[in-house]
Parts: C-alpha cells; structure tokens; sequence
C-alpha cells in the first residue's frame, strides 16, 4: 500500500504503524490486518500479490 493522501493507521499482528504521504508498507495478507484513516480522509493505492511476504517500510 502506497500512501497518496492523509496518514493511514496499519494494525499489523500486533504492531500498530501510522503510514504517512510517500511512504509504503508491504506485509503478507495472511497476517491478521486492519487499516483506516487517522484525522481526515486519506488516499492510497493497493496492490495484492503473491510476493507480500514481510513487512517493509518506505518512506
């Protein structure tokens, strides 16, 4: 997930990551996940795939 807009809160497992404008997170479906908006609206852009296996942030 690629953040255009706003922050978005990432639930991970049990790591909790605010993903900011410009940054990316990358982390395999199979692990238990929530994400939504922090304040205010946000826009990101998903890509799911076989090759989301760990988690990596980018920013």
């Amino acid at each position: 997930m690629y953040v255009l807009s706003g922050q978005v809160r990432l639930i991970l497992g049990d790591r909790d990551f605010t993903v900011k404008p410009g940054e990316a997170v990358e982390f395999s479906t199979w692990t238990p996940h929530w994400f939504g908006v922090v304040d205010s609206p946000a826009e990101a852009i998903t890509i799911f795939g076989v090759h989301g296996e760990r988690l990596h942030l980018h920013g």
